[in-house]
């Protein structure tokens, strides 16, 4: 039986598990369902003779070498002073307000 879930298509775990010992894990529907919303921007596509190249970095390496780039280089914009005075005024209003 097959029933779909926000556009996924999700099979019920008895026609999935079946006689099987296997995982539903290990079944192409899920691996092809999964890479509709799932893609890794580091290992997308890579071999491993290229991951291999570049320093065999794992993921947790990468997404904190891109951290550090970002605080390293990212310009904040200031916001508009109006802006800035109202939201000020928000949060001594709410402090107020939780302090009760």
């Amino acid at each position: 039986m097959r029933h779909t879930l926000d556009d996924y298509l999700v099979n019920h775990e008895e026609e999935l598990m079946g006689e099987k010992e296997s995982s539903y894990l290990a079944e192409r529907d899920t691996m092809l369902e999964t890479r509709k919303f799932f893609r890794s921007s580091y290992f997308a596509g890579k071999t491993y003779e290229e991951w291999e190249t570049k320093g065999k970095k794992d993921e947790l390496t990468l997404a904190k070498e891109k951290a550090d780039w970002i605080l390293k280089n990212h310009e904040p914009v200031m916001l508009d002073r109006d802006i800035s005075k109202r939201l000020d005024q928000i949060v001594k209003e709410a402090s107020k307000t939780s302090a009760h």
